[in-house]
């Protein structure tokens, strides 16, 4: 007896679709292997051992779509980082009021290289209390300027080594505060004059307020 042509097109959609599925669960089994690589290290203020200080972890060229990573040290400072994918990463402590003590060191963190299921040890920082700026914004009149762009960059344009963020906005008072900087000389600014234009695409801030 011959048997209508819909009776045998359905099974072999279903074994597609199991075929298609059993692959796509292998791909990712395969694909989760990678990511078994390890970032271990310590964490010291003034040398002495910091605990619950956040390291995180990112890729050095992120995208919206990038992996990041983060530990926290326990009470001997150290941090340990794992199932992390292969790639070029920056690591960095999270701790504001804090900078990196090694002046001859990004103060951004340090740059690692990680290949699949490699374990890199010694990724170490010693951290210190960072410098303030701080001041308040006025009129010719004397009156306070709020949510003025208060920009800041290292005197020497030719230095690395600058504050974590480009600047701040001032408050309700226009007073602002930047804090967390490495020791050095800087140059600050105000509005959408250029040196805060470079500054912002020098460090990826957010655009000032337009005058």
């Amino acid at each position: 007896m011959k048997l209508p042509s819909h009776t045998w097109i359905l099974p072999v959609l279903l074994l597609c679709v199991v075929s298609l599925s059993e692959r796509a669960n292998s791909q990712t089994k395969t694909e989760s292997k990678v990511a078994e690589a390890t970032v271990s290290g310590k964490v010291t203020i003034k040398g002495k051992p910091a605990a619950g200080i956040v390291v995180g972890m990112r890729l050095a060229r992120p995208d919206q779509f990038s992996a990041t990573y983060k530990a926290k040290t326990d009470q001997e400072g150290l941090y340990r980082i794992t199932r992390v994918g292969s790639g070029n990463y920056l690591v960095a402590p999270v701790a504001p009021n804090l900078v990196i003590a090694d002046s001859t060191g990004n103060p951004q963190g340090q740059s690692v290289i990680i290949t699949e299921s490699e374990n890199v040890e010694g990724i170490n920082f010693d951290l210190v209390p960072g410098g303030v700026i701080t001041g308040r914004v006025v009129d010719s009149e004397g009156q306070p300027l709020i949510e003025q762009f208060v920009a800041i960059l290292p005197a020497d344009e030719r230095s690395q080594r600058g504050p974590n963020a480009p600047g701040v906005a001032t408050d309700d008072r226009g007073v602002y505060r930047i804090f967390g900087l490495p020791a050095g000389r800087y140059k600050v600014s105000v509005g959408d004059a250029p040196i805060v234009r470079r500054a912002l695409h020098c460090f990826g801030g957010r655009p000032p307020p337009s005058q």
